[in-house]
Protein backbone atom coordinates (compact mmCIF):
# COMPACT_ATOMS: atom_id res chain seq x y z
CA UNK A 1 0.00 0.00 0.00
CA UNK A 2 1.33 3.10 -0.98
CA UNK A 3 0.35 6.60 0.80
CA UNK A 4 1.49 10.08 -0.15
CA UNK A 5 4.39 11.67 1.64
CA UNK A 6 2.22 14.24 2.99
CA UNK A 7 -0.35 11.48 4.83
CA UNK A 8 3.53 9.93 5.81
CA UNK A 9 4.83 12.93 7.52
CA UNK A 10 1.84 14.24 9.27
CA UNK A 11 1.27 10.54 10.83
CA UNK A 12 4.95 10.39 11.64
CA UNK A 13 4.67 13.83 13.07
CA UNK A 14 1.78 12.68 14.99
CA UNK A 15 2.99 9.87 16.85
CA UNK A 16 6.22 12.02 17.69
CA UNK A 17 3.69 13.94 19.35
CA UNK A 18 1.73 11.51 21.26
CA UNK A 19 4.99 9.59 22.19
CA UNK A 20 7.26 12.79 23.39
CA UNK A 21 7.38 11.94 26.61
CA UNK A 22 9.06 8.77 26.45
CA UNK A 23 11.43 9.01 23.32
CA UNK A 24 11.83 13.05 23.91
CA UNK A 25 15.09 13.15 21.89
CA UNK A 26 13.55 11.22 19.12
CA UNK A 27 10.32 13.45 18.94
CA UNK A 28 12.75 17.05 18.84
CA UNK A 29 14.32 15.23 15.78
CA UNK A 30 11.13 13.93 14.22
CA UNK A 31 9.44 17.46 14.60
CA UNK A 32 12.50 19.63 13.75
CA UNK A 33 15.04 17.74 11.78
CA UNK A 34 12.99 16.04 9.30
CA UNK A 35 11.42 16.70 5.68
CA UNK A 36 9.66 13.60 3.62
CA UNK A 37 12.16 10.35 4.26
CA UNK A 38 15.30 12.29 5.41
CA UNK A 39 16.38 13.20 9.04
CA UNK A 40 19.25 15.02 9.29
CA UNK A 41 19.88 15.53 12.57
CA UNK A 42 23.75 16.24 15.44
CA UNK A 43 23.65 15.00 19.02
CA UNK A 44 26.35 15.88 21.61
CA UNK A 45 27.69 13.13 22.21
CA UNK A 46 28.12 9.14 20.82
CA UNK A 47 25.81 8.15 23.74
CA UNK A 48 22.97 10.57 22.71
CA UNK A 49 23.57 9.07 18.71
CA UNK A 50 23.19 5.50 19.88
CA UNK A 51 20.02 6.68 21.84
CA UNK A 52 18.69 8.16 19.16
CA UNK A 53 19.11 5.51 16.38
CA UNK A 54 17.51 3.60 19.65
CA UNK A 55 14.41 5.81 20.30
CA UNK A 56 13.97 6.09 16.50
CA UNK A 57 13.75 2.81 15.44
CA UNK A 58 11.70 1.67 18.48
CA UNK A 59 8.96 4.73 17.87
CA UNK A 60 8.89 3.90 13.82
CA UNK A 61 8.54 0.52 14.69
CA UNK A 62 5.53 0.93 17.12
CA UNK A 63 3.98 3.06 13.65
CA UNK A 64 4.86 -0.09 11.44
CA UNK A 65 7.46 1.81 10.17
CA UNK A 66 11.36 1.65 9.42
CA UNK A 67 13.74 4.01 9.18
CA UNK A 68 16.94 2.82 7.26
CA UNK A 69 20.70 4.27 5.18
CA UNK A 70 21.75 5.49 8.20
CA UNK A 71 24.60 7.56 8.35
CA UNK A 72 26.37 8.31 11.36
CA UNK A 73 29.45 9.79 11.55
CA UNK A 74 30.33 8.42 14.64
CA UNK A 75 32.11 4.89 14.99
CA UNK A 76 30.76 4.56 17.97
CA UNK A 77 27.21 4.94 16.86
CA UNK A 78 27.30 2.73 13.71
CA UNK A 79 28.40 -0.42 15.97
CA UNK A 80 25.33 -0.34 17.21
CA UNK A 81 23.21 -0.35 13.80
CA UNK A 82 22.90 -3.14 11.95
CA UNK A 83 24.53 -3.16 8.66
CA UNK A 84 21.36 -4.16 6.76
CA UNK A 85 20.10 -0.97 8.23
CA UNK A 86 23.30 1.41 7.10
CA UNK A 87 23.85 3.68 3.97
CA UNK A 88 25.77 1.34 1.66
CA UNK A 89 27.23 3.73 -0.36
CA UNK A 90 29.49 5.00 2.13
CA UNK A 91 32.18 4.22 4.82
CA UNK A 92 33.03 6.57 7.87
CA UNK A 93 36.97 6.88 7.96
CA UNK A 94 38.26 8.69 10.89
CA UNK A 95 40.46 11.00 8.47
CA UNK A 96 37.74 11.93 5.90
CA UNK A 97 34.58 13.48 5.97
CA UNK A 98 32.33 12.25 3.25
CA UNK A 99 29.68 13.73 1.07
CA UNK A 100 25.98 12.50 1.86
CA UNK A 101 23.09 13.08 -0.44
CA UNK A 102 20.12 14.56 1.96
CA UNK A 103 16.91 15.75 -0.10
CA UNK A 104 18.87 15.07 -3.48
CA UNK A 105 21.34 18.02 -2.57
CA UNK A 106 24.92 16.76 -1.97
CA UNK A 107 26.44 18.31 1.42
CA UNK A 108 29.87 17.78 1.91
CA UNK A 109 32.10 18.42 3.95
Amino acid sequence: MLISPFLAQLVIQGHARSNADEFPLTAETILKSKYMDDSLDSVSSHSDGVKLYQQLSELLKRANMYARKWLPNSEVVLSHIPAEDQATEMKIEETELHDAKTLGIVAGS
